[in-house]
């Protein structure tokens, strides 16, 4: 299997690193991005206790949305260099605010081998549904996925999510919208939520 690596600098988040394999996408993250700003949100706030206007969903909401499709969950066909140079692009576009770029995001292939196997692939490839302006809790997800009461599971999930923007685990909150864990920091959640209310 033949893998590429992109690395394209971002303005004001660092490096953005890209890896795809000849079925898709296998890792997009960040290096250098500095998420210890002091105007994050805090843990204990919400949603709506920030003034960001995006909505809760139910795990029958996001059902019915995966059911209707919409995402790719083919595999690659263009190769992995095209692959990860067209992740590279879109995901860029996203952090540096074209809302438009969402498209081009839900249209990249992903290697299911990336996203683990069993609760945790299943949760990955749901949270692909959720879409830009909309929330969805650890509770819900769980119950989405078939497992309700297991939102702890979800939250290890979204800890092993290698795919930052593509799988967009910074659109899953705690209950009543309550800011929890992402791996870029609290910040830049607030932030991507913030630019997606008005979508």
């Amino acid at each position: 299997m033949g893998t590429h690596t992109v690395r394209r600098k971002v303005e004001g988040f660092g490096t953005l690193v890209v890896e795809s394999s000849d079925r898709g996408l296998r890792m997009v993250t960040l290096e250098g991005f500095d998420h210890s700003s002091k105007e994050g949100p805090g843990q204990n706030a919400t949603v709506a206790g920030k003034g960001i206007s995006i909505r809760e969903m139910s795990a029958d909401e996001l059902e019915m949305l995966a059911a209707k499709g919409g995402v790719n969950e083919k595999p690659a066909t263009a190769g992995a260099e095209r692959t990860a140079l067209d992740a590279a692009d879109a995901v860029a576009a996203v952090l540096t605010g074209d809302a438009s770029a969402w498209d081009r995001v839900r249209a990249l292939p992903v290697d299911d081998e990336a996203l683990g196997e069993g609760f945790t692939r299943k949760v990955l490839k749901l949270l692909r549904y959720v879409p830009e302006g909309r929330y969805i809790t650890y509770g819900h997800m769980a119950e989405a996925a078939g497992s309700p009461g297991a939102a702890r599971a979800v939250g290890s999930a979204m800890a092993s999510n290698p795919l930052l923007i593509v799988v967009p685990c910074h659109r899953v909150y705690g209950a009543g919208g309550r800011f929890t864990g992402f791996g870029g920091g609290l910040d830049m959640k607030a932030a991507l939520a913030g630019r997606e209310q008005d979508i």
